[in-house]
């Protein structure tokens, strides 16, 4: 069995995925108000997150080692084009959302927060996804060191080591939830199905079960969290086999802003709900939306204009 997922259809699936966490965050907000009974918030509100982040981090995993083993990059040339690639954006945005949040909010900034903010904690809760990203980044870097000098078992070992150990420094030195944690491994696993993307398929879906099962035993006695997880790679599970089972042997072409406007999605749109919020006693969907769409878009303009 081949896998064979190619950058328009990586594309288009990162594209959804940021959809579906802007629509996550706004179901949590619209069910923990009791704002509405509608089956699709809850839903949304319940898994839409967890699905949208593991996905992203399997095509990002997957992306890499497939640009890696097309033009391989130097250390330096590595954390140029790829590691600045995430976190530059990251940088500008929160530059731009510190004043903006300070003055909505009638708080001072205070000079040692402000730089801690800016250049790591970037005030957002819903970026913990760009810290875990920048980690594994940099674990991907030392991998692919790793791999230009041993077999590929070593190398294999070496990335599923690394991902251990990511987690381990997400958890304990960086402090993020449980549920920040159960979606690392697909990054791994994105970094796998590239590797074994001629003919061995299923080694990829035995390491999946494997993370899968160790993920399980990390959340033993947080039922809730553990059912999450496992539907998060029972999802990855299905659609790898249906992709390598079923090939996709041509897709559309999807323009270059989708896939570039993915990253900016995430970005910006819960500092539009966090906005809306204070500024409205109830904010409606379509103003969500609407806001959303705008904010992302400047802020695309403002990214491109300064070449990030």
């Amino acid at each position: 069995m081949d896998l064979r997922i190619d950058k328009n259809l990586s594309s288009f699936l990162k594209f959804l995925a940021a959809i579906t966490v802007a629509l996550h965050h706004y179901s949590q907000y619209v069910c923990a108000n009791h704002l509405s009974e509608n089956i699709l918030y809850k839903v949304l509100s319940s898994q839409g997150g967890y699905l949208a982040v593991g996905i992203f981090f399997f095509l990002s995993g997957y992306g890499l080692m497939e640009s890696e083993k097309k033009h391989h990059l130097s250390p330096i040339g590595f954390i140029k084009k790829r590691f600045l690639r995430v976190y530059l954006p990251v940088l500008l945005v929160t530059a731009l959302w510190l004043p903006t949040r300070a003055y909505l909010f009638g708080e001072p900034l205070r000079t040692g927060g402000v730089i801690y903010d800016l250049f790591w904690g970037f005030h957002d809760g819903v970026l913990w996804f760009v810290r875990a990203l920048l980690l594994l980044y940099l674990c991907f870097s030392l991998f692919i060191r790793i791999r230009e000098k041993y077999n590929q078992t070593i190398t294999i070992i070496s990335i599923n080591l690394l991902t251990l150990c990511a987690i381990a420094v997400l958890q304990i030195v960086i402090g993020l939830a449980d549920y920040s944690i159960i979606s690392i491994p697909l990054f791994t696993i994105g970094i796998l199905a590239s590797i074994f993307n001629k003919g061995q398929t299923r080694q990829t879906l035995i390491y999946l079960v494997v993370w899968s099962i160790f993920i399980s035993l990390y959340l033993l006695g947080n039922w809730a969290l553990m059912i999450h997880a496992l539907f998060n790679y029972a999802f990855i599970f299905a659609a790898i086999l249906i992709l390598a089972l079923f090939p996709i042997r041509k897709t559309w072409a999807v323009p270059s802003i989708i896939g570039d406007i993915s990253y900016d999605i995430y970005l910006v749109h819960n500092k539009v709900l966090v906005a809306l919020k204070f500024l409205f006693p109830i904010v409606p969907l379509y103003w969500f939306v609407g806001l959303s769409i705008i904010a992302t878009g400047l802020f695309y303009l403002i990214r491109k204009a300064l070449k990030l």
